[in-house]
């Protein structure tokens, strides 16, 4: 394994070609666990931190922003989680996030969202939205992750009418990807290059991303999940390197192409990352 990774536009948590998941599917899935007491917030904030420095979490406490752990974030969840999820909003594509975390959703290409009662039993939305720095080199290297909260609207229904049901993307992810993958294949987009070869051999097959998700997550959820953030990573390394020269023409195509994936599979991981009552399938 190279350490080519360090100069992908969305960086894995790692070099280990099994984190490609998100950190944001990481949390939407372990806070309703670690809030409804069938974990330890500590159990949950190590499988999604791996090994990113502590997170921190950016919150108003009397009019005032503070930093807090996330360790204090899950801690303060406890009992009043109702639902949760993530969104991946990208330039041109904001149809899951937001109005009020738009803007900032766009820029981190991920958020998590999640619905909350409140002790006096009135009900508030909230969006946690991730800067992320890397420091170190490709040798040794870390990552910085800071959560902000915003008050958002409510937005499961918007969820759900953007991804659908875990059904329903599971058929567009397993059945219209084919197509896709042939004419991607015929533009020569899946050639290894040089540079990120190695990396693209190793995501062809499927990767273990156990050791991100809970250990009750369905099977269904985590192939779902896994397939979708494969098939991301390949987008982006496809998008860094094009490989060589390519006509107009054929760039354009290209490029369309890749797009519909990158859609295809954020769909697809919020459909498999929402914890929500409203979810019927």
């Amino acid at each position: 394994m190279s350490s080519s990774t360090g100069g992908l536009p969305r960086p894995f948590r790692s070099s280990d070609p099994r984190a490609i998941l998100p950190r944001s599917v990481s949390l939407a899935l372990w806070l309703p666990r670690a809030a409804g007491g069938y974990c330890s917030p500590e159990v949950a904030v190590a499988r999604v931190q791996h090994e990113d420095e502590p997170h921190t979490v950016s919150v108003q406490i009397d009019s005032e922003e503070k930093v807090i752990s996330l360790i204090e974030f899950v801690r303060s969840l406890s009992g009043s989680l109702i639902s949760a999820g993530c969104a991946f909003p990208v330039p041109g594509d904001i149809a899951s996030a937001p109005y009020f975390a738009a803007h900032e959703g766009v820029e981190a290409e991920e958020l998590v969202l999640l619905r909350l009662r409140e002790r006096d039993g009135t009900q508030r939305n909230i969006a946690l939205i991730p800067q992320i720095d890397r420091f170190g080199n490709h040798i040794e290297e870390g990552y910085l992750v800071r959560w902000r909260r915003v008050e958002v609207s409510s937005w499961e229904y918007q969820i759900l009418a953007s991804a659908g049901s875990i059904a329903e993307a599971s058929r567009e992810v397993r059945s219209g990807l084919i197509t896709i993958a042939e004419e991607l294949m015929n533009l020569d987009v899946a050639k290894p290059s040089d540079r990120y070869g190695d990396l693209v051999d190793l995501l062809r097959d499927s990767v273990d991303i156990t050791t991100f998700v809970p250990d009750d997550t369905p099977a269904r959820v985590v192939s779902l999940l896994e397939l979708s953030a494969r098939l991301r990573a390949i987008v982006d390394i496809a998008r860094f390197d094009d490989g060589g020269a390519l006509s107009s023409a054929v760039a354009d195509r290209r490029l369309a192409l890749l797009r519909q994936v990158d859609a295809t599979a954020r769909r697809a991981m919020e459909a498999a990352a929402l914890t929500s009552p409203l979810v019927t399938d």
